[in-house]
């Protein structure tokens, strides 16, 4: 197995875990916090939302960031004669020709 698949294996089991984990503390903080004050299962449903929201948000944050490592493309290289300038549409799509619509059915019918 690759070292990206390995570290993209861990990031989602830490993502996960720590969902699991933060659920779990809502659930029993929302438990205990019911206990206290006799306000069944008010305490228990907000603080399992609010778990449940961060633990989804902490897995969106973690999977953003193995997507965003994995699948950059490179930059493209710059000549030395164009060092100061941006790359044009020209320099990057060179000998590319863009169609224009229904082109293919006017070359048919001729």
């Amino acid at each position: 197995m690759s070292q990206d698949v390995k570290r993209a294996m861990m990031a989602v089991t830490d993502g996960v875990i720590g969902a699991a984990v933060l659920l779990a503390a809502g659930v029993y903080g929302g438990n205990w916090l019911d206990n206290q004050f006799h306000s069944a299962p008010w305490c228990s449903v907000g603080l399992a939302m609010l778990g449940g929201a961060l633990g989804l948000g902490r897995m969106v944050y973690k999977a953003t960031k193995i997507g965003a490592s994995v699948t950059d493309p490179p930059l493209p290289k710059r000549s030395s004669s164009n060092t100061s300038e941006e790359l044009s549409a020209p320099d990057c799509v060179s000998g590319l020709r863009q169609k224009k619509p229904f082109e293919d059915l006017e070359d048919e019918q001729n």
